[in-house]
């Protein structure tokens, strides 16, 4: 089952992704709000997809990204 995690500071966001890729079969989802919570969560979990949102307060997509694929063994 493909593991997809949704990043995103505004949670209608993270809810309309999670029901969208629900319709089209998806249900494992890991969600984070800011980019600091993703790269901890993806460190503490092992995770096929991962979308994020670009700009968000604290620490961005654009510099969550490589700290997040650096924790990921694949």
């Amino acid at each position: 089952m493909v593991k997809i995690l949704i990043v995103d500071d505004e949670e209608i966001n993270r809810i309309m992704l999670r029901e969208i890729l629900s319709e089209s079969g998806y249900r494992d989802f890991i969600e984070a709000g800011n980019g600091r919570e993703a790269v901890e969560v993806a460190r503490q979990h092992r995770q096929d997809i991962v979308l994020l949102d670009v700009i968000m307060p604290g620490m961005s997509g654009i510099e969550a990204a490589p700290q997040i694929k650096a924790s990921s063994p694949d």
